[in-house]
């Protein structure tokens, strides 16, 4: 499944940021898969179920990301000015190329993000 993205404007705190065109996967989904990728580490996970917000922090290679759902869809962003836009680029192509997750993967992901940090700051 390829996911079609559109890019957004960054700011001097987030300078990479890219919108998830659609409602599918969900964060849940796109996090899950994330894990697969090499170098990233899940540092916190909250959610509010009355609004659907999230906002899922992560590094990749040492680099600081967040994923947050303003206005429904969801964003990944480079979390720091110091994210060099290749990084970002590998993060965004991983995502753009998503594999469906199983029930057992969705079911062992929910449990291992109970043990995470509501928020990490």
């Amino acid at each position: 499944m390829t996911i079609k993205f559109k890019r957004l404007g960054g700011t001097k705190e987030e300078p990479y940021c890219i919108e998830i065109q659609g409602y599918w996967p969900d964060a849940t989904m796109i996090l899950i898969h994330l894990e697969k990728l090499n170098g990233v580490q899940v540092l916190s996970k909250a959610s509010t179920a009355m609004t659907d917000d999230v906002q899922i922090e992560f590094l990749y290679k040492g680099y600081p990301f967040i994923i947050t759902s303003p206005f429904s869809y969801l964003w990944i962003s480079a979390h720091s000015t110091d994210v060099p836009e290749p990084i970002f680029e590998e993060v965004v192509e991983y995502v753009r190329n998503y594999k469906s997750i199983w029930p057992h993967q969705l079911i062992a992901g929910l449990l291992r993000h109970l043990k995470l940090p509501r928020w990490k700051r």
